[in-house]
């Protein structure tokens, strides 16, 4: 037997943390999955959701796919054979090739995103779109393209952000709409908490009380879709205590003077009122961050909204006013891309083999366009899960059971879109490919080393779509560039002098010897050179020139507005198949402050309409105790700002519907016991084992035997007359039934689809 050996490889998922991870592996076989201790923000310690899926479902033989499979049944009825790779791929190529030889490359639809982020997995098969001229889904549009857009607006760019090491600069750190405690928990404690405990203010602005808002010195718990105002408000409290950079803005910026009215029209008074957030509080934070010098987080939640981008706009302004850019311990961050460091993206996606350009639409549009015959004749998922995290799920799984719509899927397990497909490919993971990872909070450069090979017949993202391209045939030669190759000319772009043998060694390391200043020498990518918060470029987009103040108008009496928070046990919908994970996670619920609750609000027993889709049966309703309220002047976490949001989770139902994150109507509960499974039904109404192994123990020592002999009769027949009351009609009769909520199914707006297909800017930042 061979000794345990120790391979350094980095996670390659969609996280800021970009984490250090020790592979510890014996005759070649993978035995646990730790953090690496020596890397920088790891710290020899994984996050929960990734400890648990690295050492559970990721290894499982049983859950990941290993061969080729053919649909032999309905779509959706997950019926599959086992086929060969040259099977696979020859009727692949042929259904393509039928499409593209009648001048209809453009019907061939393909959708992709962060399943992986390593620079050749997530970007290379786009060589092979190109050249057949497919149609993209713009990657960005289900995720971040607002806060992408108004940031080229106003700065020129989204993807050169703060250099976090300058934090040691800081005096006041804010983190709006990001929850580091759950998408960054690296982040949370490196970052956020140790520049706390060096003595800067932590400003949170966020509707939900997440661990990183509780630790805060502020957390501005305003209401959803208020962000705007508020950020407006802060501007007014800047330019009233007079902590505006004046010399700044008449050399920097562009258009501030547009924006003076409508700071005018909200003072914290008002913003108040509007967002649900004390005016102290308004001031004491927009105080703390304009006397700088500040960091800015700018999630990517804040942008989810009909207005994020204005929202994104107004924080520009926040930025401008200040004059917190381009100096130590200043500057914001959306995130860091891949140019920061050096790396052309086009070396790895080759846009130059689009014969005659390339189209793109938006996830918005993608069930429209499937269900259209004319649109759509072949669709390709990689990297992605778009019948879970898509919008309109319900018309889209329409959609995908077509039969005259040919569905290639790519994945390491079968999903919720793998259902559909008439050809499923087995992908590598991380862990079985070699790679590089760009973090994109950090400016560091680390490798993803191959530690252990496939399962079964599974290939990497990158030999998929060579040995595709390959059966397509196709000669040009970036098709099928070897990783090898690739890696070294990537490498070559940066500063990094070793080579990837050298850095596999090291892991990450950090590729500036002292903190980076953004924007250093205070010159920006737009028409201008400057920052340009009003123009008529935003105007030639259909936007106002300015941004504005907007909030969001309340829900209406009878109605709450939702909110999707991130997930401490999932990555979007990736771990949701490890059974342990699953458990963790126990039912979907609903998260209700008692004080958005009255009696009335959803009366229980009122029968919903027809025209609502009803929450699934699992889902629970859960109600935070009550805790006193904080005084208004308080500048701690939890409790300053009433809770209006109503956090809700979008995992998919049993059904497979996911619950929408927008704002819905609540009408009214309709339960019945039936609809729940009995192993449900026993874990939501039992007690646990040894619960009931105490009682048993206790009752034996006081009453004997005899009595428990008499106890298990009675319990028996209490049994058997339980399923007989469940054989009469299938209807479980319950004491009461829990708070289940229906919602009305939310219409989704159409997005201008973009006019250019690109690697997605989230993916080209890692």
């Amino acid at each position: 037997m061979q000794e345990e050996v120790v391979v350094k490889t980095t996670c390659a998922r969609d996280c800021y943390d970009a984490c250090g991870i020790a592979v510890y592996r014996q005759n070649g076989v993978i035995t646990k999955v730790l953090g690496d201790p020596d890397h920088a923000v790891s710290r020899g310690k994984l996050c929960g959701k990734c400890a648990i899926a690295y050492n559970g479902a990721w290894r499982d033989g049983a859950l990941r796919l290993k061969s080729p499979l053919r649909r032999v049944g309905p779509k959706g009825s997950h019926s599959f054979v086992e086929i060969s790779w040259d099977e696979a791929l020859a009727e692949i190529a042929g259904q393509f090739r039928r499409v593209i030889d009648v001048g209809n490359a453009h019907k061939i639809l393909h959708t992709h995103y962060t399943g992986t982020v390593g620079l050749i997995g997530i970007a290379f098969p786009l060589r092979l779109f190109n050249r057949m001229g497919a149609t993209e889904v713009d990657p960005d549009t289900v995720c971040n393209k607002a806060g992408h857009m108004a940031l080229d607006l106003a700065f020129g760019t989204s993807l050169v952000g703060f250099d976090p090491r300058t934090a040691k600069d800081a005096r006041t750190i804010m983190v709006w709409g990001a929850n580091p405690s759950h998408s960054a928990p690296h982040q949370d404690t490196v970052f956020v908490r140790e520049a706390g405990q060096a003595g800067a203010t932590i400003i949170v602005v966020d509707p939900i009380g997440h661990e990183t808002a509780a630790s805060a010195d502020i957390h501005l718990k305003l209401r959803p879709g208020t962000d705007a105002a508020l950020a407006f408000a802060l501007l007014n409290v800047v330019r009233e205590k007079g902590l505006v950079d004046r010399d700044f803005i008449a050399e920097h910026v562009l258009g501030a003077e547009e924006l003076e009215a409508a700071i005018d029209a909200m003072p914290p008074s008002v913003a108040a009122e509007l967002c649900g957030v004390p005016a102290d509080l308004i001031e004491a934070a927009a105080t703390a961050y304009a006397t700088g010098p500040s960091l800015l987080w700018l999630g990517q939640g804040v942008q989810r909204q009909p207005k994020g981008g204005n929202v994104f706009r107004a924080l520009a302004a926040l930025v401008a006013f200040s004059g917190n850019v381009g100096k130590p311990g200043a500057g914001f961050l959306y995130m860091n891309g891949p140019g920061g460091r050096g790396i052309d993206m086009d070396a790895v996606t080759m846009p130059e083999l689009a014969r005659e350009g390339t189209r793109s639409i938006s996830h918005m549009d993608l069930a429209a366009t499937i269900e259209d015959p004319e649109r759509t004749s072949a669709f390709v998922n990689w990297n992605n899960n778009p019948a879970a995290s898509s919008p309109e799920q319900g018309r889209l799984r329409k959609a995908l059971e077509r039969d005259d719509l040919f569905h290639v899927a790519v994945d390491l397990f079968h999903t919720d879109t793998t259902a559909y497909a008439d050809i499923v490919l087995p992908a590598a993971s991380f862990l079985e490919s070699n790679d590089l990872v760009l973090s994109y909070f950090d400016l560091t450069l680390s490798a993803q080393v191959k530690t252990a090979e496939p399962p079964g017949q599974a290939l990497s993202n990158h030999e998929i779509f060579r040995r595709l391209a390959r059966a397509m045939g196709y000669n040009d030669a970036g098709l099928f560039e070897n990783e090898t190759d690739l890696i070294d000319r990537l490498l070559a772009q940066t500063p990094y002098q070793g080579s990837f043998a050298d850095l596999a060694e090291a892991g990450t390391v950090t590729l500036f010897a002292e903190p980076q200043i953004q924007f250093a020498d205070l010159k920006f990518a737009t028409p201008s050179g400057r920052i340009e918060l009003a123009g008529d470029a935003a105007v030639a987009l259909g936007l106002p020139r300015a941004p504005t103040p907007h909030a969001d108008t309340p829900p209406e009496p009878g109605s709450l507005r939702i909110i999707s928070p991130a997930s401490a046990w999932q990555m979007n919908s990736s771990y949701g198949n490890d059974p342990v994970i699953r458990k963790r996670l126990g039912p979907p619920t609903v998260i209700l402050h008692p004080d958005d609750a009255p009696p009335g609000t959803c009366p229980r027993g009122t029968p919903s309409s027809s025209s609502t889709t009803r929450v699934h049966s699992g889902l629970r309703s859960r109600f935070p105790k009550r805790r006193s309220r904080a005084p208004a002047s308080s500048i701690r976490a939890g409790g300053q700002a009433r809770r209006r949001a109503m956090p809700i989770s979008t995992r998919s139902s049993p059904a497979g519907r996911a619950i929408s994150p927008r704002a819905p109507r609540c009408t009214a509960p309709s339960f019945t016991w039936k609809e729940r499974s009995p192993s449900r039904l026993e874990a939501f109404m039992g007690p646990s084992w040894w619960q009931i192994l105490i009682v048993l123990v206790l009752f034996v020592l006081l009453f004997g035997r005899g009595k428990i002999s008499e106890l298990m009769g009675d319990v028996a027949k209490g049994i058997k007359s339980f399923k007989t009351s469940m054989a009469d009609d299938g209807e479980v009769r319950a004491p009461r039934a829990p708070n289940v909520i229906a919602f009305e199914p939310p219409k989704q707006p159409s997005r201008k689809s973009s006019a250019r297909a690109k690697a997605p800017r989230k993916q080209a930042s890692r």
